[in-house]
C-alpha cells in the first residue's frame, strides 16, 4: 500500500464510494492499522477493483505482476501441477482457508449484520 497510495492517488479516491458504500478508508484500514503487513488493502467487493482502480490496479500489478490490460486466466487441471516432496521437516503446521462469496453481496471484509 505504501508504494500504490500516492498523495494523487489519494487525492482522486479519498470522497469515492462504492455502492456497498465502502470507501478509501475500508480498504486501507488494515494497512494503516499493522503497517508491518504484506498489502495492507483489503476489496470490499467486487467493485472495488474498478470504484479504486488507480489504487488496485497498481497493487496487483506490484504485486502479481499484471497489467490492467492483461488478461488473467485459470487453469485449474490438477494434472498439471508439481510439487516437491513433502517433508515433515519442512512443514510443522499448515492451514486452508477457503472463502465464498455471493454475487450482489460484499466481500467478508466488509459484510454487516445487516
Amino acid at each position: 500500500m505504501r508504494k500504490c497510495l500516492t498523495l494523487d492517488v489519494w487525492d482522486k479516491l479519498k470522497d469515492k464510494k462504492d455502492s456497498f458504500g465502502c470507501t478509501l478508508g475500508h480498504i486501507i484500514n488494515s494497512g494503516v492499522k499493522n503497517e508491518d503487513s504484506g498489502v495492507g488493502v483489503y476489496a470490499g467487493g467486487p467493485e472495488t477493483y474498478t470504484a479504486f482502480a488507480p489504487l488496485m490496479d497498481k497493487i496487483i500489478e506490484c504485486y502479481h505482476g499484471l497489467k490492467p490490460t492483461d488478461n488473467h486466466t485459470s487453469d485449474w487441471d490438477v494434472a498439471k501441477l508439481t510439487f516437491p516432496p513433502l517433508e515433515d521437516r519442512f512443514c510443522v503446521s499448515t492451514r486452508i482457508r477457503v472463502a465464498r462469496n455471493l454475487d450482489g453481496f460484499p466481500f467478508g471484509t466488509f459484510i454487516s449484520p445487516e
